[in-house]
């Protein structure tokens, strides 16, 4: 499992966690929000960014689900807003 923000390279997980159907998985955006803050600052927003999501099943399926996000900050503090674009089988494209 992995994530890719715009034309960055994917940051993968080593092991994939399993999120069973009907369930959520917690995106840590940490690292999303250093980057935001040295992009925007502590206020101001970004355009619509894409934004994959790299996910397998239990045989080893590669899917790519696609979003676009938009991020804002105001007092250092980040809220995320979301497009989803669909899911595409296979699709693992990392740069």
């Amino acid at each position: 499992m992995g994530v890719r923000l715009a034309n960055d390279v994917a940051e993968m997980e080593s092991i994939g966690p399993i999120v069973p159907v009907g369930m959520h998985y917690y995106f840590i955006t940490d690292k999303l929000a250093s980057k935001m803050k040295i992009l925007i600052g502590t206020d101001g927003s970004t355009d619509w960014l894409p934004f994959d999501v790299f996910l397998a099943n239990r045989q080893g399926e590669e899917f790519t689900a696609h979003f676009k996000i938009r991020v804002f900050m105001k007092g250092g503090v980040m809220s995320i807003h979301t497009q989803h674009f669909g899911v595409e089988h296979g699709g693992w494209k990392r740069s």
